[in-house]
């Protein structure tokens, strides 16, 4: 019996996998058409993509809708793959042979389990990478606007670019004594003229933004022609606003998961809001309980004996419970951004809802069979 249970389990594994993957392909695939169309609409009258550059970047950006589609695929392709092993019989069979639910749902538990793994090691750095490239490819074609902020673990570094001047801000990290004022901490200023050309070099003693200028108080400035000489006061215009400042760093779909732990250290030592961030990472650690919950609750709409409902009927109960949760996960994320709710809480809420929900019906299938 112990044997023949371990086939039933490697045999469902395989099946089950081999269902979802193949899901996954085509709407990765429509996903890739989709794309290659809008970028070529986007592109009616830009003589810089061409038909080869459409198809190039739409392959660097596609793989960045894996992760979010990926609830989709497991329950689409879990749906089919449970309908089939109806049709044919097979799970009367496997309960014919002294199988419980939970033993014959052991082989698609682990082709799930498999995928998480994937997700979390293979797919999420190259969506990462795919993704960075993406971004390179658009500012170049689309002159899309690149981010003023840069952030490392050496502090931060802003460009402002007017029409007179451009400015170069450092800076150690950002604080925000009042709502609408920021302090630049250990900040200095690089000043170039409209062509690029080095101008100055300021060493404030207290560097701030407000009202989108710069304000410097104190300290020192290095001339191009070598002098030195004291600030008192001064006031140069910007072409940043506050949520410059704030909100244009990485987003966490440009990291690859094991980074952004990382990069969450280095927000916080640079006095940025990492909250986006951990909300983030916390929802892809729990995509194991997501995926699990998309399974089971799949299983207790194809699994049930003598279920009233017709193909259809499921089907769309299905569609509603998979828009529902993709409605929940974006209201948890925003909470958890805007520091509504506490990020581990934003970012995990959604994988143990729906976990519970796929438990709670597995339990409803050992009742009905």
């Amino acid at each position: 019996m112990i044997r023949n249970g371990w086939i039933w389990t490697i045999y469902l594994f395989r099946y089950m996998l081999r269902h979802i993957l193949v899901t996954g392909l085509i709407l990765v695939l429509i996903i890739y058409f989709i794309d290659v169309v809008e970028l070529l609409r986007r592109s009616s009258n830009n003589e810089k993509l061409s038909f080869l550059t459409a198809i190039t970047m739409s392959m660097f950006k596609t793989p960045a809708s894996i992760p979010t589609i990926l609830p989709m695929i497991v329950i689409i392709g879990a749906s089919i793959g449970f309908y089939r092993l109806g049709r044919r019989n097979e799970i009367l069979i496997a309960q014919a042979n002294g199988l419980s639910v939970l033993r014959i749902l052991l082989g698609p538990m682990l082709a799930v389990g498999v995928l998480s793994g994937a997700l979390l090691t293979v797919i999420d750095p190259i969506v990462a990478a795919t993704n960075n490239q993406y971004t390179s490819i658009e500012e170049q074609v689309f002159g899309v606007r690149r981010s003023k902020l840069t952030v490392s673990t050496e502090g931060i570094w802003l460009r402002d670019r007017t029409p007179f001047r451009h400015l170069i801000i450092s800076g150690k990290r950002l604080e925000r004594p009042e709502l609408d004022i920021l302090d630049i901490i250990d900040g200095e200023v690089y000043t170039f003229d409209s062509d690029n050309k080095w101008r100055a070099h300021y060493l404030p003693e207290v560097l701030k933004f407000e009202d989108n200028q710069w304000h410097i108080q104190g300290g020192r400035v290095l001339h191009n022609d070598g002098n030195v000489s004291p600030v008192y006061s001064l006031t140069l215009s910007s072409s940043l606003t506050h949520t410059d400042l704030t909100n244009s760093h990485k987003k966490p779909e440009t990291i690859a998961l094991w980074e952004v732990w990382h990069y969450i250290n280095v927000l916080d030592n640079a006095g940025l809001s990492s909250l986006g961030h951990r909300a983030y990472f916390y929802y892809q650690a729990s995509t194991f309980l997501v995926l699990m919950g998309m399974l089971l609750i799949a299983a207790h709409f194809w699994l049930r004996r003598h279920e009233e409902k017709s193909i259809k009927q499921r089907a769309i109960t299905a569609l509603i419970l998979l828009v529902g949760f993709y409605f929940f996960k974006s209201v948890m994320y925003t909470y958890g951004a805007s520091g509504q709710l506490l990020p581990i809480v934003a970012g995990i809420a959604p994988g143990v809802i729906l976990s519970t929900l796929g438990l709670a019906s597995l339990l409803r299938i050992d009742q009905h069979t």
